[in-house]
């Protein structure tokens, strides 16, 4: 099953897909086009420049200029047309994303992906990923953003701007406005990397008016004409087209009374146009100014109008300012000047139907074909409140899936303020601000929520406890995001003991949200709390006991849950119980075709595989879901590199040294990056690291690894450290450099200690030799500091205050060794012996696991199921399950025996 919604067109959009394919058209030459070599000399300079700006009023032919360039020196271009939607960070990016994946099939493909995560993800991870690909197309690349003064965001400029600092020196970016441009471009013009066109290039001469002119109307100039219209018009090309149109009816007399410079000269030549169309047309064009976009059949719904296709075509040929949008001139709209001057008509009343009726004609149209977003919008201009609240209802789950959380919140702001602060829409704001990483208001919406509670458990209970339920909900992911751990558990903890849950339609609850950034493992991200096991290991067992409680296995959440507390028991060496987490993960994320639990599940199934001996089976198991990927033409996805760089890691594990060689030759990091870009692909660049010092690159790899550390360190990224601390006592050690190797080995013992790892501790490269060099200095006292506190620990959870055990260093050798585990020494790791796991599990596969001894140690005290599921949050069921493997390890058909059998073994007293 592909794991990814299907990409679609834009007829309907496809579900997940914001895309709108005819804002990506490159328009065509119009008509009596006239070459104006002098501009195409300045506008070839772009090729030479990071940045060409072409920036003029309204009319000024920029759009017609950029556009003729492209098709005449054959510029190999992509082109985004603009509107008030792309104020929406994430929808700017997807244009971005998408236009570039018109120039190169699959460029933007990685960084589109993160477009499916719910959660806020810095947008600089999303522009490095874009990068990277862009780096890899050769030959120059120009993208066109059309009518950028549209775009009002800081979040927009400051992400255009990044963009810019870094893009590749072969892309080039042109932006057409009629503003200058909302942020500094002094550098670029200083490096000669800015090229500019502005209204004075822009004006025809009298030559280019005189070539217009005849192309338009077929006529040539007589000289006192031709500089009557060059002196009324200073050369502006929407006059001259005006004129040419007026010339028609004898009406070009009357420039005698304006100059170009005249304010009311546009709707004046505007005014004569439209009077002399036949009544029908100018009906047409009036109620048909509201659309930012049109069809024939669109117009038909809005004007009432059978006529309607027809009169969009004779419009089209009559030279009235209609666009096409396609190449296949179904979608158009008109020009933006044209656009302003009907609106401003139906304002004052130039048409026999209200605004607002032909706004609510355009919303009933949109929604009927599945344009929702649409809807809602002309809902809003048309003043229907109601109707849009009802519809941004229905918006809101596919526009957080889209990741559109701005529009949303556009759109919650143009409510008026009793609607705004209905029940619903306070929940939806808080989804869209917890998912746009706005938390500052989140407690003010629960207040307010939380008041409205009392009366609607009288007046709709129904309504009541599913508000209940999203509120917890809700709250629960504020407090993981924020980072207030405490209150995450305190919340779950609510929401476990809730006698029944309501299961209703809330917006999280029924819809696969993408929680999965592409962080690998998932528990690297927030929703391990960044490699803080014991709090992951915390929070996802009281989490697993809830869902099984509330029997919520059959929703898509379930899937990241599954995915998270199977990661943590892999770590901590419970490969059984992570085996039967991954299993579910797998099953409800193919269901769901969530991809961010998908693929850290098959990585993580795989090493567990790989871990038990079955390397081949391991290598089988990726390579197929590879393959799913490549069936699904995903090869260039961000999914792709995360499974293949597992891969890789696999099969070096298993001795293959040779696939490092492939690996690397596919891999495409720019080892130009910053660390900061690095730390979008951590996963990546770790192996990337790996693979350096298995084929001896050892230098090159402790660059990598020392940049990749500082930046993991300053965003105290704990699995990462600890990591890039193992890969670094490894490359020392190679170079022989032992003070180094030691010291980089203790950071990441201390970090492996207090939280609780095994699997990526025993993974390391070198490990054994590392480990058995560590207990020797660490007895004969070679080196005193390591038995000091962690010296460079950041994070105060992970210093703890305290030297790492030598008992943990043994524990870890032992492991290694296929020896029973000790018990962890240190007198600290009394509380992390409880509250997780601690020994990986020995060879044996008869050996109880900590969470079967744990059983076994209350049954001997005489619990019963049901107390031993409420001391240890677990279901009933759970724990039966348990108590089979436990009688089946020890060969006891009941309690008794099994109590036995365990004293003779000595596992319990």
């Amino acid at each position: 099953m592909n794991p990814f919604p299907a990409a679609g067109g834009p007829e309907p959009p496809a579900a997940g897909h914001p895309v709108l394919f005819t804002k990506l058209y490159i328009p065509q030459d119009p008509a009596g086009l006239v070459a104006r070599e002098r501009l195409m000399a300045n506008m070839s300079r772009a090729l030479r420049c990071k940045l060409t700006s072409v920036i003029a009023p309204p009319g000024s032919g920029k759009t017609t200029l950029v556009s003729s360039w492209i098709h005449r020196d054959t510029v190999r271009a992509a082109w985004i047309s603009l509107d008030a939607g792309e104020n929406d960070l994430l929808r700017f990016w997807s244009y971005m994303i998408a236009a570039f994946d018109r120039l190169h099939a699959g460029a933007g493909k990685k960084a589109r992906s993160l477009l499916q995560s719910s959660v806020a993800f810095p947008i600089d991870k999303l522009i490095a990923w874009l990068i990277n690909d862009l780096v890899e197309i050769e030959g120059p690349l120009v993208l066109i953003l059309d009518d950028y003064h549209l775009v009002d965001s800081e979040e927009v400029h400051r992400s255009l701007v990044y963009f810019l600092e870094r893009q590749p020196s072969h892309v080039h970016l042109c932006l057409i406005s009629r503003k200058e441009l909302p942020f500094p471009v002094s550098t670029l013009r200083v490096k000669g990397q800015l090229n500019t066109v502005g209204l004075p290039d822009l004006k025809f001469t009298a030559p280019e008016i005189a070539a217009f002119w005849l192309r338009q109307t077929g006529a040539e100039l007589e000289s006192a004409s031709l500089s009557l219209l060059s002196d009324r018009t200073e050369g502006w090309a929407a006059g001259l087209q005006l004129a040419a149109l007026s010339q028609a009816s004898g009406q070009l007399d009357k420039l005698h009374h304006f100059s170009g410079n005249h304010r009311f000269v546009t709707d004046y030549l505007m005014e004569e146009v439209f009077q002399r169309q036949p009544e029908p047309i100018r009906r047409f064009l009036i109620r048909t100014s509201i659309l930012e976009r049109m069809n024939g059949d669109l117009c038909a719904a809005i004007t009432a109008m059978e006529a309607a296709p027809q009169i969009l075509n004779q419009l089209e040929q009559g030279g009235m300012f209609l666009i096409p949008l396609d190449g296949n001139r179904y979608w158009f709209r008109y020009h933006h000047m044209f656009a302003d001057f009907l609106r401003d008509h139906l304002r004052r009343g130039g048409a026999d139907a209200s605004e607002a009726e032909l706004h609510g004609r355009a919303s009933a149209w949109y929604l009927s074909r599945g344009y929702r977003e649409e809807a809602v919008r002309h809902s809003l201009s048309g003043g229907d409140f109601e109707q849009a609240v009802q519809l941004i209802q229905l918006a809101a789950p596919e526009m957080l899936g889209k990741r559109e959380m701005s529009t949303v919140y556009g759109w919650l702001e143009r409510l008026p303020g009793p609607l705004r602060e209905l029940p619903a829409m306070l929940v939806v704001r808080v989804w869209t601000e917890l998912f746009m990483g706005k938390y500052d208001r989140i407690p003010e919406h629960f207040g307010k929520l939380n008041q409205m509670l009392g009366m609607l458990a009288a007046a709709d209970e129904a309504l009541f406890h599913n508000l209940v339920e999203e509120l917890s909900i809700a709250a629960n992911f504020h407090a993981v995001l924020s980072g207030h751990y405490e209150q995450a558990y305190a919340l779950l903890e609510q929401l476990y003991h809730r006698e029944k849950l309501a299961n209703g339609d809330g917006l999280v609850l029924n819809n696969g949200l993408e929680l999965n950034d592409g962080t690998i493992p998932f528990t690297r991200g927030y929703y391990g709390f960044h490699g803080r096991l014991k709090h992951a290991w915390k929070y996802h067992k009281l989490y697993d006991a809830f869902i099984d409680k509330h029997e919520l296995h059959r929703y898509p959440f379930c899937a990241h849950q599954r995915t998270a507390i199977g990661e943590v028991c892999y770590e901590l060496g419970e490969l059984e119980e992570a085996s039967r987490f991954i299993d579910s993960a797998l099953a409800t994320g193919r269901m769901f075709r969530i991809a961010g639990a998908i693929i850290p599940s098959v990585i993580t199934k795989a090493r567990i595989v790989s871990a038990r001996g079955g390397h081949e089976q391991a290598f089988e198991l990726v390579e197929a879901e590879l393959a799913e990927l490549r069936r699904h033409d995903l090869r260039d996805s961000m999914w792709y590199g995360l499974l293949n760089a597992a891969l890789v890691r696999l099969k070096l594990s298993a001795g293959d040294p040779a696939a490092g060689d492939v690996w690397l030759a596919d891999c495409k990091l720019s080892t130009e990056a910053s660390a900061d870009i690095m730390g979008t692909q951590e996963y990546e660049w770790l192996t990337y690291i790996r693979v350096n010092i298995v084929q001896g690159k050892l230098e090159a790899a402790k660059t990598y690894a020392e940049r990749l550390l500082a930046a993991s360190t300053r965003g105290r990224r704990l699995m990462t450290e600890l990591e890039l601390h193992l890969l670094l006592a490894a490359i020392h050690g190679r170079l022989e450099q032992a003070y180094e190797s030691m010291r980089h080995l203790h950071e990441a013992l201390a970090i492996g200690e207090q939280e609780g790892y095994k699997s990526t501790l025993l993974d390391g490269l070198d490990i054994a030799a590392l480990l058995n060099q560590y207990i020797t200095f660490r007895q004969k006292g070679y080196m005193p500091e390591l038995t000091e506190p962690r010296a460079s620990a950041q994070d105060p959870a992970a210093a703890a205050g305290g030297a790492v055990s030598l008992g943990y260093a043994k524990q870890l050798l032992s492991a290694l060794n296929g020896q029973p585990a000790a018990t962890l020494a240190a007198p600290q790791q009394a509380e992390a012996l409880r509250e997780a796991p601690a020994a990986p599990r020995a060879a044996n596969p008869d050996a109880l696991t900590a969470r079967e001894l744990e059983v076994l140690r209350l049954i001997a005290e005489g619990l019963s199921n049901k107390e031993i599921a409420q001391r240890l949050v677990l279901s009933e069921g759970t724990v039966k399950l348990h108590l089979n493997r436990i009688y089946g390890k020890l060969k006891a058909k009941g309690r008794v025996q099994a109590i036995h059998q365990a004293k003779l073994q000595q596992l319990i007293p």
